[in-house]
């Protein structure tokens, strides 16, 4: 049962908004305007105007509660967003510091290693961001990052000045991972 709820949840998600809006719509006023008519014939209840007015204004206190909650929502959501761009900015970040550091730092195989660090964006992009959809991450793009990450880790820094900016080449690789941990995270709780 739990797997076919989470199957419901993820077929709900992809409808379009337009479409979930109009079918609650209809689903509730539909509700409201049977709810009268099926009570008279279903239950046999005579007319009674006190009674239908306080079925209304309960009417009018659900829909005020789904108002409240739809508001609630959207500034989740809104929050959820603002989240997620922050990761990927953080992300930009530091694939922008490491390809820099990797230019300075002035090695056999940073070339290489440049090649390899576009190769993880590009999958990223590419593989890896369709997926989030789904919940998921990619193994390409794993691969990719381990493959960069192996050979920045292998570069070998010989002066202070190489030194200095091998150590903000490991601090920009592991943000990378970091924020690419965050929003895979993120994609399995709210993305």
């Amino acid at each position: 049962a739990f797997n076919r709820g989470t199957h419901m949840e993820e077929h709900l998600h992809h409808l379009p908004n337009l479409l979930v809006l109009a079918g609650t719509v209809l689903l509730f006023g539909g509700a409201a305007f049977a709810s009268p008519f099926l009570g008279r014939r279903l239950l046999r209840l005579a007319d009674d105007g006190a009674r239908d007015a306080a079925v209304f204004d309960a009417f009018l206190a659900v829909m005020a509660m789904a108002g409240l909650v739809l508001a609630f929502s959207l500034v989740q959501a809104d929050g959820n967003l603002r989240t997620d761009d922050s990761h990927i900015g953080r992300e930009a970040s530091a694939i922008v510091a490491a390809d820099r550091a990797l230019q300075r730092i002035g090695l056999p195989g940073t070339q290489a290693a440049r090649g390899m660090l576009s190769d993880f964006v590009q999958s990223q992009l590419r593989d890896e961001w369709p997926m989030l959809a789904e919940h998921g991450r990619d193994a390409r793009t794993d691969r990719q990052y381990g493959a960069m990450s192996g050979a920045v880790s292998r570069l070998e820094p010989q002066s202070p000045r190489q030194q200095v900016v091998y150590a903000e080449l490991i601090k920009a690789v592991d943000a990378i991972s970091d924020a690419r941990e965050a929003l895979v995270e993120d994609a399995g709780m709210h993305l």
